[in-house]
Parts: C-alpha cells; structure tokens; sequence
C-alpha cells in the first residue's frame, strides 16, 4: 500500500472543471483506510455538479452549514446525506467556486467484493460516514483519499444525471 500511498491525487488535479475531473477520476482508486487495512475500489462512474448555473448542485442556494465543506479547496470531501444514506462527493475548484464531482460507483481491488452500483452502497462498503466530511483527500493519513490508477483502455460513456429532479438534462454522468 505504500505505492499507493506516495500515489495519492495532489490538489492541483481537482482545482479544475468539476466535469473534466469527473471524467479523469474514472479508473482511480477511492481509498478507504481502516484499523484492519484499506477498502479499495476502482472509480466506475461519476457526476459532475457545477459551481454555478446548475440548480442541481447543493452550492446553488449558497452556503449553509450543511454544505459548508462544499466551500473549502478542490480535493475535500462533502459527504452528506439523502435520505438514509451517505453520499460522497470530491470538492473541485476552489472556496470561491464550489464545485464537486459524486462518486457513484465503484469495482472492488481491496477488502470488498462485487460491484458497488450506487452512491448510498459506496459510503456504505467503504465505511463512509459524516464524520468524514471535510478531510482533506490530498492526503494519505486523512483516512479516505483517491490515487493513480491502472490505464484503461475503456471507452467513456456519457449521459445526463440520475436521481436528481432538476438540471437532469445536463450530460454530466460519465461511466466506464
């Protein structure tokens, strides 16, 4: 795991474009460290949220207490909540920008198994929950952080978001 480690995502790779990191973090590794090891999966699909003009993202209202991590520097997590279930998102861009890209799926590489077809199931498998939100996923010793993958050679789709009732027309999911 030390590999991995040293290969964790720096913050200039997220302080862009929340939809050229969404595509970019399809084949990563989202990296969970717990007292018994890592919980490893290989990011399968994603979605971005713009920093403006999208009325689905939870930066569109302005900044609340609950979406306050949303409000840090690219490469943070926002983890929250719909319904029952923690949902991870990576901040993009910077405070003044808010933007974020969902995790919504994963492949197993370590301590999981089958497919993680869903964002509640990610956090879920990979023991995420709120007292996660906020961690710097730049670094190793946050407990949650994402690193250099295998080159795939997997064709990426893109459609329009799921799951969400407004801004759903926007091509914005992408998945491999």
């Amino acid at each position: 795991m030390t590999d991995m480690a040293t290969a964790v995502l720096p913050r200039e790779f997220y302080d862009r474009d929340p939809a050229q990191v969404a595509k970019e973090l399809l084949g990563k590794f989202l990296v969970r460290k717990i007292s018994k090891g890592f919980l490893i999966g290989m990011i399968t699909e994603t979605e971005a949220y713009l920093p403006a003009g999208d009325s689905a993202a939870h930066s569109f209202k302005g900044r609340t207490k609950r979406n306050a991590s949303l409000y840090t520097e690219g490469g943070h997590a926002y983890v929250h909540r719909m319904r029952q279930y923690h949902l991870l998102d990576v901040v993009t861009e910077s405070p003044e920008r808010p933007g974020s890209v969902l995790i919504r799926s994963i492949e197993p590489v370590e301590g999981i198994e089958g497919l993680i077809n869903g964002p509640g199931k990610v956090c879920r498998e990979l023991r995420i929950t709120q007292g996660l939100d906020g961690v710097d996923m730049t670094r190793s010793e946050s407990g949650l952080f994402i690193t250099e993958g295998e080159p795939s050679s997997r064709k990426i789709l893109v459609s329009t978001r799921v799951g969400i009732s407004t801004a759903k027309d926007m091509p914005l999911r992408f998945r491999i």
